[in-house]
């Protein structure tokens, strides 16, 4: 039999040995628990902010990131981001955030041993600029342009397109000039058609909550049906509303998914708001048939083009609450003054 040289062997033994040793290596490592930092976020907008982590301990990270949600303590479960792998510091960057929102984040790291976290860290993104309207992040906007030439946003919903902002029009859609009225007793007085501005104050109200009408406005002894709306809109009737609240999943639940998020502009709460349809439904208030403006960033009202039959004198709407995620059906005087949604024919 041919015996191995002295110096083979030993090459082998050595080989051996190294391979032993890298092995061992590689358990060891598989079993350290790394330590990881959750660094300070930075770089905060209304939508974005940056966060990042630090690994430290030589074991074996074979994933790690960020992780970060709202009110609970974060967990992979949640919105997370993934930075490779291995020690060191590492940046990333959260996107699709709410304004105006406080979040938590921790950064992680993943080995053989499991997922290891580091202490949370809590930020708030930045109030919007100025006092802009929140719409929906993710959410295909298309536009329509009024007689004025104010330019909306539009938002299809089910087989519905809708305006995802109040009218705003001072004008009939042939250019005829609807009447302005800022007197309480006028107001309340009047059965002609007639828009106003939430306290007689365009400047703050009419871009955000645009104007308030009352219902003669959109029919007056059918003299102006379909001229308040942009040509190829109208109004929207009670059926309008009826379906997209069907589509929504009911009167119940149907408020949360129209409502704008955050509490921007729904200042007595905004219960389950996710704007998840792109609505984007405004707390505009409404002026009483008395002439006194009430409920700004309480309520939102909206009227139907579509009479309560049982009384000449009333017309139905509807109105979403703040502190719930209902959207109610009700009747009132046609001299009240509401907000309008128009829809696309």
């Amino acid at each position: 039999m041919k015996r191995v040289s002295s110096p083979t062997y030993l090459l082998y033994a050595m080989v051996f040995v190294i391979l032993m040793l890298f092995d061992a290596c590689n358990q060891e490592e598989s079993s350290i628990i790394p330590k990881v930092t959750t660094l300070e976020v930075t770089d905060i907008t209304q939508t974005t902010a940056v966060g990042g982590g630090k690994i430290t301990g030589n074991a074996g990270v074979i994933q790690r990131g960020i992780c970060w949600t709202v009110n609970t303590t974060p967990e992979l479960d949640d919105s997370k981001t993934e930075e490779g792998s291995g020690d060191g510091e590492f940046s990333s960057t959260m996107e699709g955030l709410l304004p105006m929102t406080t979040y938590t984040v921790r950064a992680y790291a993943i080995n053989n041993m499991g997922t290891v976290y580091g202490d949370p860290v809590n930020f708030t993104t930045a109030e919007p600029e100025g006092d802009n309207i929140l719409f929906k992040d993710g959410i295909s906007y298309g536009t329509v342009t009024d007689v004025d030439l104010n330019v909306y946003k539009t938002v299809k919903i089910g087989s519905q397109t809708w305006m995802a902002e109040n009218l705003r029009t001072t004008h009939f859609n042939d250019g005829m000039q609807i009447t302005s009225v800022s007197s309480d007793l006028a107001w309340g007085k009047d059965t002609i058609p007639a828009y106003c501005w939430y306290n007689n104050d365009s400047v703050s109200n009419a871009s955000i909550y645009g104007a308030l009408y009352n219902w003669y406005a959109i029919e007056w002894l059918t003299i102006n049906q379909g001229r308040l709306s942009p040509e190829g809109w109208h109004v929207a009737t009670a059926d309008d509303w009826n379906e997209l609240i069907a589509f929504l999943g009911g009167e119940s639940f149907a408020g949360g998914d129209l409502k704008e998020e955050t509490t921007l502009h729904w200042l007595d709460g905004n219960f389950a708001a996710t704007n998840a349809s792109g609505f984007t439904a405004l707390p505009g208030g409404m002026r009483s048939y008395t002439g006194e403006y009430v409920r700004l960033g309480e309520y939102g009202y909206w009227w139907s083009s579509t009479e309560d039959h049982s009384s000449l004198n009333m017309a139905n709407c509807r109105y979403i609450f703040g502190k719930n995620s209902f959207i109610y059906a009700m009747s009132d005087s046609k001299r009240q003054g509401y907000s309008i949604r128009c829809m696309k024919d």
